[in-house]
């Protein structure tokens, strides 16, 4: 499937530009006037007097943003209004087109004023670039040419001294940051020299590409380092109206036609929308995300694609599950198995109608099912395991093949739901509790277990003792995984998702009102909840965010593997979702992925299942244990505290620069917290403005907590 998302946004206006610091502070602007602020849930709507036609947008923070468009519009953000920002540099006959900065007092503004008649005579456009110093705005440059048409389109940049611009009829400007050489004009190729440069993305200091059409009407790409272009080629004629990306090899294109392209390995992949239309602006992060303004107000975000194989089963699927990527099961109602082993399926026989099946291990595998049977399978052999109740078991887990738990349905008999405990040899009842259906039981450790159910209800063994918690919802829940005993979430109805924290369940937002049916996860930063009318959301660390599955099928239940495919039961369809070119969202790399970190910022952390693949950094050895990482830009120069709560005996928090850690180089770290196993870790370094890091925690062990970001100027 492929994943566009739309977002509903109040504006019927083509909506030309959009930009953020990331997808919790992400604004967007029309022609109609409109601009909208995305805050990582929802979108607020701002409807700017007399209707400006908007065409830049360029934000630093949430309570600090510019936006820019036709007739002298100049408007700035301060976190609770948008007003017109007062300056001698602009009038109203300037169109401003574009917006860019590498710090709040380091801003670019680029358009033109148009041409115009006296009499018989016609007086050309001419390309205007301003700057913001921090205090007020001033015209770098205002050029013309002969008989030309001269109107800035497009300014980006790596940073405050390496600015571009780019415009009609051959115009690309560079900023070097000498104050006096201001701007210099680029020589380009001569097939190029007439070319209209629609845009310009600066991927690093070294590495610029550039999109447009000929004279001759061709679209083209073009790449440019150390001063040399060359032509990125597309496949298409059509004009292409911008070009961004994360890399030279993972670029995005959007042509006037409304084709989106992306470049990968083996050439461009199409991406367009299902929902037909022009797109006239995109940003994105983070390579598996893209979001695209189009006309009458359309704006969608793209999470990857999936391709998908779906196999289609005699009877409505209830599970699927297996303890390895060749070797797992689906079972359907009426007591259907079907298994599937050295890419052979084959159809088992178990002896009872299967609702649910978990294992250690492919050699052992515990299945439950109505009438509470229950049954083994060892050495290719299903046997019967008797229970002592007679109730429909709704699911079961474990923590290892003497460590097994079952929860049932109300018995009709007694009034009560039953927890039961398998301890390598038989079934006893553990826990009663009256009137209330248990639908999902979760072991993440022995004296750690989860148990959920209907009106909201979640039950705790701490190793001696089950006791309810306090959830906080009335709500069905019918599935519960947990990264950690500190990191444990259920899912129900009404779009209900509840987060455990150690000491308390809290609910967290999923932006769907279906119900939810099932989760799982390989780590914290690998989460999956499926439900019905089509809903699938990926939690990647951050937040929860919405993945879309055309047809609306019903997805029951969901299993992960780890070579990356995702199994998914809907009726009687067993859907294999596999990634087609995204990094492999399962298989760890040499060094963890990482998510955003911002100033004064709290953001928790769990290393449970996270990777052990670092055990030096510097000159320090010895740091053996699963590591998470966050990336880190900084704002302004100063300094950054970042400090553990609470703390974790002896972990570091290690801290690299980013083009260290591209390459997961740790030979060099630019700080690194000492411990004296007391649990108390903090570092300080001196950070320089717009510089990127990536903060690390490595435990010896397991661990959750939060981390701490304290800046400083």
């Amino acid at each position: 499937f492929m994943s566009w998302n739309r977002n509903m946004v109040n504006t019927m206006g083509n909506i030309t530009s959009i930009h953020g610091t990331d997808e919790a502070n992400l604004f967007a602007v029309s022609l109609t006037g409109w601009i909208g602020h995305y805050d990582g849930q929802s979108w607020t709507n701002t409807q700017i007097a007399g209707d400006p036609m908007l065409r830049g947008v360029w934000t630093i923070a949430p309570d600090d943003a510019w936006a820019v468009g036709n007739f002298g519009t100049l408007l700035h953000f301060n976190g609770s209004q948008w007003t017109v920002f007062p300056t001698a540099a602009v009038t109203g006959e300037l169109h401003l087109t574009s917006v860019w900065g590498s710090a709040s007092d380091d801003v670019w503004a680029v358009g033109f004023y148009p041409g115009y008649m006296i009499g018989f005579d016609y007086f050309f456009s001419r390309g205007v670039i301003l700057h913001f110093d921090g205090v007020d705005w001033s015209q770098v440059l205002v050029h013309s040419e002969l008989d030309t048409e001269v109107n800035f389109m497009s300014v980006h940049g790596s940073g405050p001294s390496d600015v571009w611009v780019t415009g009609s009829f051959g115009q690309v400007w560079h900023f070097d940051g000498n104050l006096e050489d201001r701007f210099d004009r680029i020589v380009l190729p001569v097939e190029h020299e007439t070319s209209e440069f629609s845009s310009v993305f600066v991927l690093t200091d070294q590495q610029r590409v550039f999109s447009g059409i000929s004279q001759g009407g061709e679209g083209f790409v073009l790449k440019e380092e150390a001063g040399q272009f060359s032509e990125i080629p597309t496949g298409f004629s059509n004009h292409v109206a911008q070009v961004r990306g994360t890399s030279i090899d993972d670029l995005w294109i959007i042509l006037d036609n409304g084709t989106v392209l992306r470049r990968e390995p083996d050439g461009w992949r199409n991406l367009t929308p299902p929902l037909g239309s022009r797109f006239f602006s995109s940003w994105n992060a983070h390579p598996d995300t893209l979001w695209v303004g189009g006309a009458n107000g359309l704006l969608l975000t793209y999470t990857g694609e999936f391709e998908t194989v779906s196999q289609v089963f005699p009877q409505n699927l209830v599970r699927v599950w297996g303890a390895a990527n060749d070797d797992f099961y689906v079972a359907g109602q009426s007591g259907a198995l079907h298994h599937l082993s050295n890419d052979q399926w084959a159809a088992e026989t178990p002896g009872l109608v299967i609702t649910d099946l978990w294992g250690p291990s492919t050699d052992f595998v515990m299945a439950v099912g109505t009438l509470g049977k229950t049954a083994i399978r060892t050495s290719d052999v299903w046997s019967p395991v008797s229970t002592g109740i007679t109730t429909r078991l709704n699911g079961v887990h474990g923590c290892s093949a003497s460590d097994i738990w079952a929860v049932s349905n109300v018995d009709t008999g007694t009034g009560e739901s039953k927890i039961l405990h398998y301890n390598g040899a038989t079934w006893t009842t553990q826990h009663s509790v009256p009137a209330i259906q248990l639908n999902d039981v979760y072991c993440v450790a022995p004296n750690a277990v989860f148990a959920v159910g209907h009106s909201g209800t979640i039950l705790f063994y701490d190793g001696t003792t089950w006791n309810q918690q306090s959830s906080a919802s009335t709500n069905h829940l019918w599935a519960v995984w947990g990264a950690s005993r500190k990191n444990v979430l259920a899912v129900g109805n009404d779009g209900t998702i509840l987060r455990y924290n150690g000491t308390s369940w809290h609910s967290e937002y999923s932006g769907v009102g279906v119900i939810l049916r099932d989760i799982a996860g390989t780590n914290a930063r690998n989460i999956w909840v499926v439900g019905s009318s089509g809903v699938a959301l990926r939690n990647a660390g951050v937040r929860f965010s919405p993945v879309v599955v055309p047809g609306n099928p019903a997805l029951s239940r969901i299993h992960l593997q780890s070579n990356g495919r995702i199994l998914a039961t809907a009726g009687t369809s067993l859907l294999e979702y596999r990634s087609a070119f995204l990094p492999n969202l399962f298989t760890q790399p040499d060094c963890p992925q990482t998510v955003p970190l911002y100033c004064q910022e709290e953001r928790s952390f769990d290393t449970t299942g996270m990777p052990d693949t670092v055990s030096q950094w510097g000159s320090t050895t010895g740091l053996n244990g699963p590591e998470t990482a966050f990336t880190f830009e900084a704002p302004f120069s100063g300094t950054v505290e970042w400090k553990l709560s609470p703390g974790v005996t002896g972990a570091r928090i290690i801290v690299l620069s980013s083009a260290a850690w591209a390459t997961c180089n740790t030979s060099t770290v630019e700080a690194l917290s000492s411990t004296d196993n007391d649990g108390t870790e903090a570092v300080s370094l001196q950070v320089v403005r717009n510089e990127r890091y990536t903060v690390v925690i490595d435990s010896p062990s397991t661990a959750t907590g939060t981390l701490i970001s304290t800046c400083t100027r």
